[in-house]
Order: structure tokens, then sequence, then C-alpha cells
């Protein structure tokens, strides 16, 4: 319990302050210029908090660290998101604050943003961060210039388990950063689409606005739209998909549920398909990644999630044995592309939460109370910080 109250306490101190029936239809006045960026920096909560290295606000932990300290780790108190610089560089994730359960982070932690230097630039307050991307018909994903910055603080509810997440977009590199919003986000090759209660936002690679389209111009009620908006955030059926300039906006009623309703996003106008003839594929000209030949038989890759299957990644080799009383124990060994092991990547039976990843060329391994950062290419540990974790 006492846990419980300093995560929220932590929470709180930390978030309060956060940003928060004709087939062709009419587009909502494009803004000024073509080229307007959907983001402004002067928008965000001001604050005078500089990042910068400040040990003195660290404070005594309660539990001595299991493993020495590594790289600049701390800024000053009060820093509740992103603070826009040119100066960071692409910034990655790594994670800051071990959870007890699954609130407010599926994942078992919070997370913050850090250079790939090893230096953070924001506290361990997102539930999550990712690099919002798509898939190719061959299976090869790609990703956007873009940060999403799930909070974690949970908007409005709507629904009896509905928690619609709040969310902040950054520019890769930190140069921008939009407040907290309850929107969902749908990346495509296009760019982003942004999902809000008043409507959607098509967003170029580049941060431009293309075009904003009102929610009763897009051949929807207010409930129809609404309900979208719900079938998005669960990632059911077919709203969100998207074909060229088609969207899918959910079933047409009209046709007994038989087709479903796509709008244009370049003219207004609806169209109405069958899920075959939409979603047939028709020819498929997507190269797949050029499959790698595993260095360990047996092993399976972890691919960079920012830079994708084409950089150096990581294998692993799972094993299970049974012990004479019956138990299960699980290795898991690490290896590069050339085949190299990196035994002190090695794992047993790792529990709920533990894992290792791969972005931007840094390794993270994430144990139950620590979190370190390795380079790829030269396994230096560039930044190791305890999870504060408070067992029972």
């Amino acid at each position: 319990m006492k846990f419980a109250v300093a995560v929220i306490s932590m929470l709180i101190l930390l978030l309060s302050s956060c940003g928060s029936p004709d087939s062709t239809l009419e587009p909502s006045e494009p803004p000024e210029s073509q080229n307007e960026p959907f983001y402004s920096n002067e928008d965000l909560d001001e604050t005078e908090i500089i990042v910068s290295t400040d040990w003195s606000k660290l404070g005594t932990n309660e539990i001595d660290d299991p493993a020495p300290r590594v790289g600049a780790q701390w800024y000053e108190l009060g820093v509740d998101n992103l603070v826009p610089s040119d100066d960071y560089g692409t910034l990655i994730a790594y994670a800051g604050q071990r959870l007890m359960n699954d609130w407010p982070a599926s994942s078992g932690c919070l997370y913050g943003l850090m250079t790939l230097e090893g230096v953070p630039v924001t506290a361990p307050i997102y539930a999550s961060v990712y690099y919002p991307g798509w898939y190719d018909n061959a299976g090869n994903r790609f990703s956007l210039p873009f940060i999403v910055l799930d909070s974690a603080i949970h908007a409005e509810k709507q629904g009896e388990y509905d928690y619609r997440t709040l969310s902040a977009i950054s520019a890769l590199d930190g140069s921008w950063c939009t407040n907290f919003k309850d929107w969902i986000i749908r990346a495509y090759p296009e760019g982003l689409i942004i999902f809000e209660s008043s409507g959607i936002t098509l967003v170029s690679p580049d941060g431009d606005v293309q075009r904003t389209w009102p929610a009763d111009k897009i051949g929807r009620s207010r409930d129809e739209y609404d309900y979208m908006l719900l079938e998005l955030a669960a990632h059911e059926g077919y709203a969100g998909e998207r074909i060229g300039n088609l969207l899918a906006v959910g079933w047409d009623n009209g046709s007994d549920y038989t087709k479903v309703q796509f709008f244009d996003l370049s003219s207004g106008e609806l169209l109405y398909l069958t899920p075959e003839e939409a979603f047939s594929g028709g020819p498929d000209d997507s190269e797949p990644a050029t499959p790698l030949e595993p260095p360990i038989s047996g092993a399976d890759r972890i691919v960079d999630s920012l830079y994708g299957a084409e950089a150096p990644g990581l294998w692993y080799v799972r094993n299970e044995c049974i012990l004479e009383n019956g138990g299960i124990r699980v290795t898991i060994e690490y290896y590069l592309d050339d085949g190299t092991h990196l035994s002190q990547l090695s794992q047993t039976d790792p529990g709920w939460g533990e894992y290792v990843s791969l972005s931007g060329g840094i390794i993270g391994v994430v144990e139950q109370d620590i979190a370190s950062y390795y380079r790829l290419d030269t396994m230096e540990c560039i930044f190791r910080t305890s999870l504060n974790y408070v067992p029972d």
C-alpha cells in the first residue's frame, strides 16, 4: 500500500500540469498555409525548469542500488513532459519506474525519453513510448519520424470498459512536442491521421497539416462517429483502415452491414464496398525484407524498433529444461548478427516485465529493479538506473 500511494503521488506531482446525405461532402476550410505545423511549442504548458544533472534532487533511496549507476541520471524535478529543444538528436525510451501490476502500463514500467548518448531528458512519466508506423503487404515495418507518448493518466471514461489514453506527439529529435490530448493516432505511408471527438486531421511525415475534416463532414451521425472512435481505440472492426486516399469509417447501416463505408480524404466522396472488394489485396508489389540466416540454429531475431529490419539486429535462443522437482527452467541467450555470443545479456527464468529490446542501435535490458542500456556495436553501457522496486 505504501508503494502504491507513493506511485500515485508521484504521478499526480509530475502530471498535474500536463497539457492538456450527399455522396460528396465539402471539406473544412484548409489552414491558411498547407504547410502549417499542427503543433506549436508556444502552446505547451510553460515551465522554467532546464534539464540538467542534479543529484541533490534524488534524495536517499529506501533500498540500496542493486548495480552502479551509469550516465547522467537526473535533472531538476518539475519537468512533467518533454521540453522541446533542437539539441537532443534522436530520442529513445528508457524504463525508469517499476510498477507492481499492469496499471497504468501493461509492460510493468513507466518510461522516459533519453538521447542516444544515454542522457535522460524527461522523467519516467509515460505509460508507453513508441514510434508510430505501419506494415506493408510483405510484413515489412516502417516508422514515421514521430514519437507517441502515452500518459499514465487516463482520459475521461467513455464507457464501462473504455479508458481512453491521453497522448502527446513529439518530433523524433524532440524539437517540438504537443500537449497531452484525448486523441487516437494512426500511421500510414502518407503520414498520421489524428482522430478526435471534433474530427480528423491529416498530418504529413514532415509534421505539417494537410487537411482537417470536422466530425459531421465524413458521412457519419454523431452516434456513429463516437462508435467509430470506440472501435479505433479497441482496434476492432474496419474503421481506420486506409487504402490510398480512402479511409474506412465503419459499416454501412443501409446495406445491412454487408458493406464498409469509405471516406475519400481528398474529395469528401463516400464509397461503399464489401470487405472482399476493398481488401482483396490485388497485386502485391511489396518486396519483403531480405531474410537473414540465423547465426545460431533455432534463433529468432529482435528487429530494431526505430531503424527496422535492414539495420543490425539481435538474435535470441530460448531453451527450457525440466528440473528434478518437475519445475521448468527457462534460459535465454543473445547473439549479434555475426553470431557473437553476448553472455552479459543471458537470462535465467526472466519474470513478468523483464525483457530485452533494441531501439536506435541501443539494447535495453529491463530486469526486476535495474534497467541498463548498451550500444549494440560496442556493448558499452551508456545508462543504468534503479527502477525503485519496493517488494511487498
